[in-house]
């Protein structure tokens, strides 16, 4: 498990405060289970970005598809969480 450290932002660079992401298991609409965060506790999936856009977060070892979203605007990604 590695700390993963992602912004979620306009197409112009502006942070989204309050967006909520979901960490789901590639391909799939299933969420992922042993998130946790930089102090090694447990999150709830989806979580939600603070002020700045800040998405952090510990993923057991693979692939993942991480979906950001706020109001009507979807943001989609793969991300890989390693060691």
């Amino acid at each position: 498990m590695e700390l993963k450290n992602y912004f979620a932002q306009t197409s112009q660079g502006a942070a989204l405060p309050g967006a909520t992401c979901y960490l789901y298991l590639p391909g799939t609409e299933v969420l992922a289970e042993g998130v946790v965060n930089v102090a090694n506790e447990l999150l709830s999936n989806p979580v939600v970005t603070g002020d700045d856009g800040l998405i952090q977060f510990a993923a057991p070892n693979g692939l993942y598809d991480l979906r950001v979203v706020q109001g009507d605007g979807i943001i989609a990604c793969g991300c890989n969480a390693t060691t």
